[in-house]
């Protein structure tokens, strides 16, 4: 170990051959300038390489050599002042291709065109994957989940009578004398067809109609008609033909002149019009359905009201209905009772009337 107080004597310079740090676990050489007077860096021994480290900035390392590891660059690393790589390992400022580099792991160096909606993706564009409606999307490990959310119920429909089911498509299932065309169902083709039947002629009659199954017409038979040649109007009749329609009226002592009275009435014979009309029911009489009722309003004087109609002059006196007159006349001739008769005379006679 050299005399360090006998090498540097004077100056700022010594020269050494060679330095030996021993002693302690972690030697260390510090570097301070004079501008202030904390350290400004370090090179610190470990047991398994060197730290170069700032004490004035919390020991912090910004690069170490470890032996048998290699150089480790803490915050990247520079080539004449312009950084190459950064401290997340990324290459910066390096110029030229992939032809610089050693391809020993078999890395892809050329890429198929990314088209996405329509758009092709620039060398520089990042694909981005955006989850839509009921989908999410997750990533772990360089592999990228694609999930969708089912939110259909799934409902099962089945074909029920008459409807036709093929594969995911409903159809209606044509039953016998029916077809299916683009437009729906269609009666097929069958019977007598589109036509106009019968005859015309004059004499001629419909014979038979004939029907299928599904009521379409298939046949129309025609014939001859009977030997009736005229319509004569009869009694209370009138009209009549003998060609063509005919058309009978009924004409008799009025009768078809009358219209309907709406309400219960009784026909008969009016002479003075000389033609029938409709009878009327009067006071207290009421026809319902077939039947003519009367009501009697007669009304019968109780004995109360008879005996208030009668009062009593000079010699009657009327007592419980019982009249009594007391004679004062001195004449021979003595009238034992007056009487009325149903014509409102009073006569003499015997009488005793009780009211």
């Amino acid at each position: 170990m050299p005399n360090w107080k006998k090498v540097i004597t004077s100056g700022s310079a010594a020269v050494l051959s060679d330095l030996t740090l021993s002693g302690v676990t972690q030697p260390e050489i510090k570097f301070n300038g004079s501008s202030d007077a904390g350290v400004d860096f370090a090179i610190r021994a470990t047991p398994e390489g060197l730290d170069f480290y700032e004490p004035e900035d919390g020991n912090k390392i910004h690069m170490q050599i470890i032996d048998d590891g290699g150089v480790d660059a803490k915050y990247g690393l520079k080539i004449n002042g312009t950084s190459v790589l950064s401290s997340g390992r990324a290459l910066q400022n390096v110029s030229g291709n992939i032809s610089m580099f050693t391809n020993n792991s078999g890395y892809k160096t050329t890429f198929r065109t990314v088209t996405a909606g329509g758009n092709t993706l620039g060398a520089n564009e990042t694909l981005a994957f955006s989850a839509g409606s009921n989908v999410s999307i997750s990533e772990s490990g360089g592999t990228v989940t694609i999930s969708s959310t089912d939110t259909n119920t799934n409902t099962t429909y089945s074909a029920g009578n008459g409807i036709g089911l093929s594969g995911t498509t409903f159809s209606v299932s044509a039953g016998t004398g029916l077809s299916q065309t683009s437009s729906g169902l269609a009666l097929a083709t069958a019977g007598a067809g589109a036509a106009t039947y019968g005859s015309t002629s004059d004499g001629t009659k419909i014979d038979t109609i004939t029907l299928d199954a599904y009521g379409r017409v298939t046949a129309v038979a025609t014939g001859a008609t009977g030997d009736i040649h005229g319509v004569t109007a009869g009694t209370g009749l009138s009209g009549g033909s003998t060609s063509g329609t005919a058309t009978l009226n009924l004409s008799h002592l009025g009768l078809e002149s009358l219209t309907d009275p709406n309400d219960d009435r009784i026909a008969f014979w009016d002479d003075s019009e000389g033609a029938f009309g409709w009878l009327d029911a009067g006071s207290n009489i009421s026809i319902s359905g077939t039947t003519i009722s009367s009501t009697d309003t007669n009304t019968q004087l109780s004995t109360s009201q008879v005996r208030a109609k009668f009062s009593a002059g000079e010699n009657v006196t009327i007592s419980n209905g019982v009249i009594s007159s007391t004679d004062t006349n001195t004449d021979t001739n003595t009238v034992t009772s007056i009487r009325r008769d149903n014509t409102g005379t009073y006569r003499t006679g015997n009488i005793n009337m009780r009211i």
